[in-house]
């Protein structure tokens, strides 16, 4: 008799590959998202020095073709009575069609890169980018560029401090991205400084938390006004505070972020500010009620009770012109359906500004994934609001 070969030991490795895989499913749909979030930035951490880093390039920068409007203009300014954005160069309502492309200034360097993103988001009907100036937390050789260069001469490795002796190479490559974006009608919603902070987590890994906290008052009015006087006279910036800004379990967020508001504010008194601030104080106002310098309400929210939350901060005593700066993320967390139905909620509940809350990612070795068929939900559904006549709609 042919004796066959037991099926039970590949019973059991099948039973246990599935139990590992359901297992494993339970468990990311459980943490919470600050710890998916950590997971993320450790793996990232571990994977900073194993990329072909580019080399610092000191050729001079060749800014894209770009002439101010005469008489000066803005793309994104406030209308008289504060109910509407609106181009002061074209004089028409502006509805804000965003993306989040925040690392376009750090993780990609002066070549055809930055410029496909611009041309093809351009194409698609985008006409805001959120860009950060600074950043940490997810950068393959933080805080340096893809250019190798970093945004504060001896931080880290040297003598100097963070938020001083601004390198002027440096910037010289972020004047270079919001002129690139001048040029193609794009307002840069500019983040001042990511600070990245939660309930457990607050590390270089997630923004510039820790280092904000020990910064002196002088040192981050003084690098506010260095952006503010350095911007001053662009069309296309709105300036963004915050980003993951934890007021609850770090108060002391609310004095940093004044200080760099304050700085900006000196030097520059013509661009709009706002400030994203994390869970549960999710828009701008929420915590930051006595911050003056806010013009605009950056809501972070998520589905479920989307137009409930909108609506609220529409109703409040103390309202701001407002918009969804942040929800769950395409291709991130959802899909295209709950994309465009926070949308949606979020702009008939009352953020009648617009959206930037589709997303993209640039890796280390550069464009990271397929732009030209990215942000499908957003690019269509703001299609739909860009047709209405929004001079006409009562706030």
């Amino acid at each position: 008799m042919i004796r066959r070969p037991s099926m039970y030991p590949r019973w059991i490795l099948l039973a246990v590959g599935l139990a590992v895989l359901i297992g494993g499913a339970t468990f990311f749909r459980t943490i919470r998202s600050g710890r998916v979030r950590r997971m993320q930035v450790t793996l990232r951490s571990k994977l900073r020095h194993t990329f072909n880093q580019q080399k610092p390039n000191d050729a001079p920068v060749v800014n894209p073709p770009f002439v101010p409007p005469e008489g000066g203009g803005q793309f994104m300014p406030l209308s008289a009575d504060k109910t509407h954005l609106i181009n002061t160069i074209t004089n028409k309502p502006v509805f804000i069609t965003g993306e989040q492309a925040y690392s376009l200034a750090t993780n990609l360097s002066r070549d055809s890169g930055i410029e496909y993103y611009l041309s093809t988001r351009q194409s698609m009907g985008f006409n805001l980018i959120w860009v950060g100036a600074v950043d940490q937390a997810y950068l393959v050789d933080p805080p340096a560029n893809a250019l190798g260069q970093v945004p504060f001469i001896g931080y880290p490795d040297g003598n100097g401090k963070a938020f001083t002796n601004m390198n002027e190479a440096y910037f010289a490559h972020l004047d270079y991205v919001i002129q690139g974006a001048a040029a193609r009608g794009f307002t840069v919603l500019l983040n001042a400084v990511f600070v990245g902070s939660g309930s457990t987590w607050c590390s270089d890994d997630t923004g510039w938390c820790r280092e904000l906290q020990t910064a002196s008052d002088a040192d981050l009015t003084a690098y506010g006004a260095y952006l503010g006087n350095r911007y001053k006279s662009c069309p296309n910036i709105i300036w963004m505070m915050g980003g993951d800004c934890d007021l609850r379990d770090y108060p002391i967020f609310k004095i940093k972020m004044d200080d760099i508001a304050k700085g900006i504010r000196s030097e520059d008194s013509v661009h709009l500010m706002t400030t994203e601030n994390q869970g549960p104080n999710e828009a701008s106002q929420d915590g930051m009620s006595r911050s003056t310098w806010i013009d605009l309400n950056f809501l972070y929210l998520a589905a479920p009770r989307m137009a409930a939350q909108v609506n609220a901060n529409y109703l409040r005593s103390d309202y701001l012109p407002m918009f969804l700066g942040e929800d769950k993320l395409e291709n991130e967390t959802v899909g295209d359906l709950v994309e465009r139905t926070e949308g949606y909620q979020a702009v008939l509940g009352g953020a009648h500004l617009g959206s930037s809350s589709a997303t993209v990612s640039f890796g280390p070795s550069g464009l990271s994934i397929n732009i030209a068929t990215y942000s499908r939900a957003d690019s269509a559904e703001s299609a739909e609001f860009c047709r209405l006549d929004w001079e006409a709609i009562p706030r």
